[in-house]
């Protein structure tokens, strides 16, 4: 029986289909190829998920109809993330919270059901990417809400999205639930 074949990008590699990298590529390897891209239009960086990648824990995306096109017409180049997926949490993954260690006020951490910690992860991904961003910053980011990763609202924001938040503190910053651009 043949192999199944890889999906490919236009032209390009097979790529992972959990992640949208070409196969065996690093983790933040097609952020390197989009931000040496230059291009006079603003950069909208969205949750995958939310443009129907089915990267969230469970497999499944989030799609939030019309936004890419709404992001497209509003004369954006999207560029889509997940934070987990591409940082090599893989997807299907165990649910990951977020918990202070020690508790109540320490750091938070990306702690599995299991107590597996995966904010190392997580914190090598976060820290390439934002180094790539910075050769081409977002004009925009819209994140999944309540995500542990990405959500950006209180009491625990998401760790990409406190990152995001300030590393590029006047960037808009919004999940789904607000109007679309």
């Amino acid at each position: 029986m043949p192999e199944p074949r890889s999906p490919r990008t236009a032209g390009g590699p097979p790529v992972n289909p959990s992640t949208s990298r070409p196969q065996g590529a690093p983790p933040s390897c097609h952020l390197s190829l989009f931000t040496c891209h230059s291009s006079p239009r603003p950069l909208a960086l969205v949750s995958a998920c939310l443009l129907g990648r089915p990267c969230r824990y469970d497999g499944r995306h989030k799609l939030v109809p019309g936004l890419q096109s709404a992001l497209r017409a509003a004369g954006y180049d999207i560029l889509p993330l997940c934070p987990e997926t591409d940082s090599g949490l893989g997807c299907p993954r165990p649910p990951i919270d977020l918990h202070p260690v020690p508790p109540p006020d320490g750091p938070l951490r990306a702690l599995r059901p299991d107590g597996t910690d995966c904010t190392p992860a997580l914190s090598a991904w976060i820290d390439a990417t934002l180094a790539t961003l910075r050769r081409r910053p977002p004009a925009l980011c819209i994140l999944k809400s309540k995500s542990p990763s990405c959500g950006i609202h209180p009491p625990r924001p998401g760790l990409f999205a406190t990152a995001l938040r300030t590393a590029f503190p006047t960037i808009p910053l919004q999940d789904e639930t607000a109007p679309l651009p």
